[in-house]
């Protein structure tokens, strides 16, 4: 493999075949495999470098005769040979002679702008195979590896940087400026396909990397992209109002958005990185070089503070604009734009404004705000004056920006009620920055906040998307519990709350509501009242949940007749066993045992309520899974009431007995639900999921209540076991059914229940197991989980085992298969003890995998 002769071989090949499609595969895929090359046969560190180097110097040869013409078929292959080699040598690089490594980290480079290029005409083509997109997909991860193993820096991965950068943002404006291709079927592409942030957010990602190296090239290029369309926009928006659009000007436009989304989507993944599950933080990159601005006195707090204050005045030409800081200038660019949609709509221009670009403006003050805005300054080494002096706690520079962010959000909420993804991102917004606490405390003493509640009271039913009433609810309850102290918490939510809670109160308490439930207006505020505290619910967290529960469990103790009332109308039905739910997630844990004992009757007596009314209902429809839904919906909120057992954070013990407990109201309501639970609806997935769910987790819990059944249910949930055995439902299902028996199995060993009528009714199961696994009707897959469940079966049922294995033998015809059989047999439980613990469990696992093996190459069960 060594040999000096076989790499410019087989590079030679691949130059001579590279017209022909087949064989130019079979070779490329040869060359990936040398550039993977590693282990024994690389005996030392200078066997790699050597092969390394004259790998490289190969590669090169054929790149430069390649002189970027590539073949479509080809890229896909030369990509995969950088990526293996970053993977396999990324170390043994940086160790080569410096000119090799010049001549390869700019190869690379043009390797890499030139896919980009071929990915951006395939994705305007809208061709099916995107062999470029792929190729350029597989560059750019090859480029973090070289980023890792150049971290002390290079000047040439810096000019690598910016003529990436460059040719990645290129590629996204529209000419002359960039190279931009208008897409096909644009609006069929937008419908079905994911948005651009998340359809190309790898790629984003690491071109967010690409600019953090290079700040001083990438944002005031940035800057002046987004003024220099700013103006533009604002150029427009004051023409439409003069004259009608021609179709040139329609064009325009179009293209002045695209070019906006793209520009802040790159901008925003320079200044801010993703911190899903992390904290959010000022990118350490973008700190140093503001910092570095301000020791130069390149920027200065005063002139960066004019530049934000002026956002409101649209100008994007300030005096003092050039000593602004330049992620703030950036930041303060975007909220012009904010203006200028917002003004649109005003001028009732709001229907020729982007949804898209809308979304991508909420989508950057996100990301924006969670890390820049009131920073803590102990997370940083270093921080910048200008930042923390602009943007830092009790300055005029954040309670702007927070006001601003609270009026944009109200905006949004009124202009553009048709727009549902626009919405959506507007209250992700708000979420996302009231879920920190270090900036909700200053969040809830704004004025822009009640601003937004007052806007909330005041919107008619219905007239926003249930997910947006839903999520500005949550927010406003999050955002309470940053509030520290109790009497300031307490009437904050007593602000928040009580009318909501008064509202549905009005509702109940008309004179005649028995007579007008049935109308729609009374209906409509009944859903947006349920709506309203499905999000209360969500935004529960330990501190909050004692105080909004009493504001919740008097709409609650009103529920089930409620839901009697309306048992015809399924989305009510739906959203109280929601809100029910969304309580026992979110709240119950928290609660002390008397509230938990509150919630528990009203949910027995909501279980009880829909029993009741849906009894037949379900029995005699054959509709869609979506019909089941509420359903699913009772199934989960017994299985969240008997994750209480699982984990209760309750801060106080109870100080008397308690009269009812979580496993009490799942066993319950189980009670009053298996009538429903018909073979046809375990057809559904989902149901079918739930399901099993539920009653597996209350025997792992409480095994000995489900040993105490009444003939009645315990016959009815054993028959449902029967069935996910036998019936098909899937591994999972499969699975949890095994589990139930072994739970059972065991409690009925080490407790000597064989008088029990339970231990009667689990008998027939060994049998069946056994028959299941010798007739192959269990996949091998799931061999070793039966055998365990078998186990613990023989463990109790000892004596029937043996006539099982007596009479299987017995009907078998052949002599020499009896006796084979026998053989097996015994071999399985040889010196085996039948004790329920771990270490001979384990044994005859290993021993049944054998016997298996075995007795079905010889043995036929019918």
């Amino acid at each position: 493999m060594l040999a000096p002769q076989l790499l410019p071989l087989m590079f030679e090949i691949y130059w001579k075949v590279r017209d022909y499609e087949v064989l130019l595969h079979h070779t490329l895929i040869c060359l990936v495999q040398l550039a993977s090359l590693n282990g024994g046969v690389l005996t030392n560190d200078d066997a790699r470098l050597q092969y390394l180097s004259l790998y490289l110097d190969n590669f090169q040869k054929i790149l430069r005769m390649i002189n970027a013409n590539f073949k479509e078929k080809e890229v896909l292959g030369i990509s995969n040979i950088v990526k293996k080699i970053q993977l396999f040598f990324g170390k043994d690089l940086s160790k080569l002679p410096q000119t090799l490594q010049d001549l390869y980290l700019n190869d690379i480079t043009q390797i890499t702008c030139c896919f980009a290029e071929g990915a951006k005409l395939e994705e305007a083509q809208s061709a099916d195979d995107k062999y470029y997109v792929e190729a350029f997909d597989n560059m750019l991860e090859a480029w973090t590896s070289v980023f890792q193993d150049y971290s002390n820096g290079n000047d040439n991965i810096y000019q690598s940087a910016t003529r990436i950068f460059n040719s990645y943002l290129q590629c996204h404006l529209a000419p002359p400026e960039g190279s931009r291709m208008q897409e096909k079927d644009n609006e069929e592409i937008e419908d079905n396909e994911d948005n651009d942030r998340i359809k190309f957010k790898d790629q984003l990602q690491i071109i967010g990397m690409f600019g953090r190296m290079v700040p001083l090239h990438c944002l005031p290029i940035l800057f002046r992209l987004l003024e220099d369309r700013g103006n533009k926009l604002k150029s427009h928006l004051q023409a439409m109002q003069t004259y009608t659009m021609t179709l040139n000007d329609s064009k325009a436009l179009d293209n002045l958005f695209e070019d906006i989304h793209w520009i802040i989507l790159i901008a925003g993944h320079i200044l801010c990185m993703d911190s899903d599950g992390e904290t959010p933080m000022i990118p350490s990159e973008i700190m140093q070089y503001s910092i570095g601005h301000h020791d130069k006195n390149e920027s200065t707090l005063e002139a960066t503070l004019k530049v934000l204050a002026s956002v409101g005045e649209v100008a994007f030409e300030v005096e003092g604009i050039n000593q602004c800081d330049h992620a703030i200038r950036i930041f303060s660019d975007v909220l012009k734009l904010c203006v200028l949609e917002s003004s649109a709509g005003q001028v009732k221009l709001g229907h020729f404004m982007s949804p898209e670009v809308g979304c991508t403006l909420m989508w950057f003050l996100k990301r924006w705000c969670v890390s820049y805005l009131l920073p803590t300054e102990n997370f940083y080494q270093e921080i910048s004056p200008t930042l923390i002096g602009a943007l830092g706690r009790d300055t005029d520079g954040a309670i702007f920006v927070i006001n601003f962010v609270l009026g944009k959000i109200q905006t949004n909420i009124c202009q553009f009620t048709s727009e549902p993804i626009l919405l959506q991102d507007t209250v992700d917004l708000f979420t996302d920055i009231v879920a920190l606490k270090q900036k909700s405390m200053y969040f809830v003493k704004t004025e822009g906040l009640w601003n937004l509640v007052n806007l909330q009271r005041q919107l008619k039913a219905g007239s926003l998307p249930p997910n947006i009433r839903r999520g500005l609810y949550k927010s406003f309850v999050l955002a309470g519990s940053s509030l520290a102290d109790i009497e300031a918490l307490n009437e904050y939510y007593q602000r928040i709350l009580k009318p909501i809670q008064l509202r549905f109160k009005e509702v109940l308490c008309q004179e005649n509501f028995n007579r007008i439930y049935q109308e729609e207006h009374i209906k409509t505020e009944i859903i947006d009242i349920l709506e309203c505290f499905i999000g209360i619910a969500k935004g529960v967290q330990m501190s909050t949940a004692q105080t909004i529960f009493e504001y919740v469990i008097p709409v609650l103790s009103e529920l089930p007749s409620i839901l009697s009332l309306y048992r015809d109308y399924q989305v009510i039905v739906q959203l109280i066993l929601e809100l029910f739910g969304q309580c026992a997630r979110h709240s119950l844990c928290y609660l002390n045992y008397l509230d938990s004992e509150s919630l528990y009757e009203v949910s027995m007596a909501t279980v009880v309520a829909y029993a009741r009314c849906n009894l037949c209902r379900l029995t005699a429809e054959a509709s869609e899974e979506n019909s089941f839904q509420d359903l699913i919906l009772v199934l989960e909120l017994l299985t969240l009431v008997l994750s209480k057992e699982c984990l209760d954070l309750c801060p106080q013990s109870p100080n008397q007995a308690v009269k009812i407990t979580a496993a009490d109201v799942s066993l319950f309501g189980l009670k009053f639900i298996l009538p429903l639970i018909k073979v046809e609806l375990l057809m559904y997935p989902a149901l079918c999921s739930q399901y099993f769910k539920l009653i597996v987790l209350i025997n792992d819990l409480y095994p000995d209540k489900i040993s105490n059944l009444d003939d009645h249910m315990l016959t009815q949930l054993l028959e449902s076991i029967k069935l996910g055995l036998t019936t098909g439902f899937g591994t999972d299902i499969l699975q949890a059914c095994l589990d139930f028996i072994q739970t059972l199995g065991t409690h009925i060993y080490r407790n000597s229940l064989q008088n029990s009528k339970v231990y009667q009714a689990l008998m027939p199961f060994l049998k069946l197991l056994m028959n299941l696994t010798l007739s192959h009707e269990i996949s091998s897959d799931m061999l070793t989980c039966s055998s365990v469940c078998i186990y613990t079966l023989i463990c109790c049922y000892s004596d029937q085992y043996q006539a099982l294995v007596e009479g299987l033998i017995n009907t078998q015809t052949d002599p020499l298969v009896a006796d084979r059989l026998a053989t097996a047999f015994t071999q399985l439980t040889s010196n085996i003890q039948l004790n329920c613990e771990r270490q001979p469990k384990l044994k005859f696992r290993d021993n049944f995998d054998k016997f298996i093996a075995n007795v079905h190459g010889f043995l036929l069960v019918k």
